[in-house]
């Protein structure tokens, strides 16, 4: 007998008329991975489930993933390239970080950037796809750019570091790991200027 896994997820009656239109083409790309899907309107539910044809068990989960993507407004290009292996992605609670209202508010603005400069820069350093809904921020990438895009989002929420400091960063270590020559050169650099500080603390 054929255990069957079904995970399901719910979405805004705002985007009923959305999914109905491009839910063709998401059955179409799980049905390639052996993963069966319905759209039931009458509940605002999006359900994935395993069948006879599915090879990797973790697929159910890249499947879920991919509907909570689409309740979140990912485009569906864009979110169903969660289905490849490398891909991953992270919903980020950011409301839940600080409690001042206000404060909030301003640094989501500060990570926005003008005309959202800040956020576009964030997505070329980490290299990923970043959306900003309310008080989520929503992700996709590989697990090192999104475990740096965390790092920068609740750096600047909490108000430890701007994200042009962390943005700097990530771009000089983008270019030291091109460069194994000026990386070498820049630990030496950092390894004098450690030695100097403890003989300065001695004194």
């Amino acid at each position: 007998m054929l255990q069957v896994s079904s995970l399901s997820t719910l979405f805004p009656r705002n985007q009923e008329n959305y999914l109905q239109e491009l839910w063709p083409i998401v059955k179409g790309a799980l049905k390639e991975v052996g993963v069966a899907c319905k759209l039931n309107l009458v509940k605002g539910s999006m359900t994935v489930s395993t069948t006879r044809k599915t090879r990797d068990p973790y697929i159910i989960i890249k499947a879920n993933q991919l509907t909570e993507l689409l309740s979140r407004s990912v485009p569906a290009p864009q979110a169903m390239k969660i289905l490849n292996d490398d891909i991953g992605c992270d919903i980020i609670e950011i409301a839940s970080i600080i409690r001042s209202k206000e404060k909030f508010v301003r640094r989501r603005e500060r990570l926005l950037g003008p005309d959202l400069s800040t956020l576009k820069a964030i997505e070329i350093v980490t290299g990923c796809y970043t959306l900003v809904q309310g008080n989520t921020i929503t992700a996709m990438g590989s697990w090192k750019g999104l475990f740096q895009l965390r790092e920068v989002v609740e750096d600047c929420i909490m108000n430890v570091k701007r994200p042009l400091h962390h943005i700097k960063e990530l771009v000089i270590e983008r270019e030291l790991a091109k460069n194994p020559a000026l990386a070498d050169k820049k630990a030496q650099e950092n390894t004098r200027l450690d030695s100097y500080i403890a003989k300065r603390r001695r004194l």
